[in-house]
């Protein structure tokens, strides 16, 4: 699996929809999946020896607006966006 990271520019993205659109009572936002913990909680007892890495996606784009200065590193008047998720491998009990 690849989780965004809540802290990612694509977990922002899922905070910022949420104002405006929340989930349903007791759903929670989809970037906690990119969380060590969330993951012990869902997957726990059905697979062992998980092991988790933060790995980054870039995204680079002409020019930035919104949310996407908030997290770009461009420095040349471009846009380029590191986002982190976390990187899952896990197998299930023999």
């Amino acid at each position: 699996m690849a989780n965004w990271t809540p802290e990612s520019w694509v977990g922002a993205q899922f905070e910022l929809q949420a104002r405006y659109l929340p989930p349903p009572p007791g759903i929670l936002t989809p970037a906690v999946w990119g969380t060590r913990e969330r993951l012990e909680e869902l997957f726990a007892g059905r697979i062992c020896d998980p092991r988790t890495s933060t790995q980054h996606a870039d995204f680079v784009h002409q020019s930035t607006t919104s949310l996407f200065a908030l997290f770009n590193t461009a420095t040349d008047g471009t846009c380029e966006i590191p986002s982190p998720y976390l990187q899952v491998v896990a197998s299930t009990p023999v």
